[in-house]
Formats: structure tokens, C-alpha cells, sequence
């Protein structure tokens, strides 16, 4: 009986390690996929508002509505936007591209670096709404 049991125990030991990764690794990924989201709804959605605004209003509706989203995700650190608006008045585009660092705490076993995810998005401005 006893080394039944002492058997269970090694295995015990061994195993808890595999299963604490396993558990961190998979709570990393939901992290980096969680933020890719959120990266890819600010580009989109800034990228979609700025397209419908006035050429003056652009940039700065671009990254509001940006930042706004990106600053509701608790595991992007650091966020940043860049709007690029591209064309004169016959065909213009905006371009926008949001970037956050992935919230590594409590798994820096995994995530020993802080790693970054980008989104861009590109919309072609509506410039009939403005003449």
C-alpha cells in the first residue's frame, strides 16, 4: 500500500508543474487574442468614423474613437494611433493603425517580453459628404 501511494505522490509532483504551464499558457493566449481584438475594433471603427468626417476633423476623430477603445481593454498597456490621410479631393483614404503592449502580469513565465499587437485599417473617405 505504502508505495502505491508513494508512487501517486511523485506522479503528483510531477505533473503540477505541466498543468500550472499549461493553465499559464492558455491564459497567455487568451491575452494576446483578447488585445488583437480590441487592436483590430479601434482600427476599424476609427477607420470607418474618420471616413464619414470633414478632411479637418479626420485625424482627430480617428484617434479619439481609437483610443477610446483601446483604452476600455484592460490588458493593452501603452496604446498608440496613427492616422494617415492619403489621396487629394477626388479619392482619399484613411489609413489607421492602433497598437498596444499585451498586460504580462502574473505570466511572465510565458511572456518573459512585453509583446506588442498591431491592427491597420483603411477606409476610402466618402468625399461627396463635405462638397
Amino acid at each position: 500500500m505504502k508505495s502505491s501511494r508513494g508512487s501517486a505522490t511523485v506522479e503528483f509532483v510531477l505533473l503540477v508543474p505541466l498543468l500550472y504551464l499549461a493553465v499559464a499558457f492558455v491564459m497567455a493566449a487568451g491575452r494576446v487574442v483578447d488585445t488583437s481584438m480590441a487592436a483590430r475594433s479601434a482600427s476599424e471603427s476609427a477607420a470607418r468614423a474618420s471616413s464619414i468626417v470633414s478632411r479637418q476633423r479626420m485625424i482627430g476623430v480617428g484617434e479619439s474613437t481609437a483610443m477610446t477603445i483601446l483604452q476600455r481593454d484592460e490588458n493593452c498597456r501603452l496604446p498608440r494611433v496613427r492616422v494617415v490621410v492619403t489621396g487629394n479631393d477626388g479619392s482619399m483614404m484613411v489609413k489607421v493603425t492602433s497598437t498596444c503592449l499585451i498586460d504580462a502580469r502574473g505570466l511572465s513565465s510565458i511572456l518573459p517580453v512585453l509583446h506588442s499587437v498591431s491592427s491597420t485599417s483603411t477606409e476610402v473617405v466618402d468625399v461627396f459628404t463635405f462638397r
